[in-house]
């Protein structure tokens, strides 16, 4: 889509990968936060998720697994970050009241000291 993915602060990239749900949703429909770490590590905070209240609501959410971890793994993939981890701190759909993501990245132009 022609988005410069040249990062070189965390502060960027974060900006930049919380607009994706701000642009897949409407507003209201999630609640989220993001907290920066350290220089290569961050946190996402949901707060409101739509699907799972409905998923709660139709009384189904035990039949669901969380997607939070595969679908930052594909925003992930789709901004260039090729190293990274990340874990699955809180999640509602395990009962928690929020879900909490946490991740440790190497930034694309970072990839060039370690190389």
């Amino acid at each position: 889509m022609g988005v410069d993915t040249s990062f070189t602060r965390i502060e960027e990239f974060v900006e930049h990968f919380m607009q994706g749900s701000s642009v897949m949703w409407p507003d209201g429909w999630c609640q989220t936060s993001a907290q920066i770490l350290s220089p290569d590590k961050f946190e996402v905070i949901i707060s409101e998720n739509f699907a799972i209240n409905w998923l709660r609501r139709a009384g189904t959410l035990k039949q669901y697994e969380c997607p939070g971890l595969a679908l930052r793994e594909g925003w992930f993939k789709g901004i260039g970050i090729k190293h990274y981890e990340q874990e699955e701190e809180e999640c509602m759909v395990k009962g928690h009241d929020i879900c909490r993501f946490r991740a440790h990245i190497l930034l694309p132009d970072k990839e060039k000291d370690i190389l």
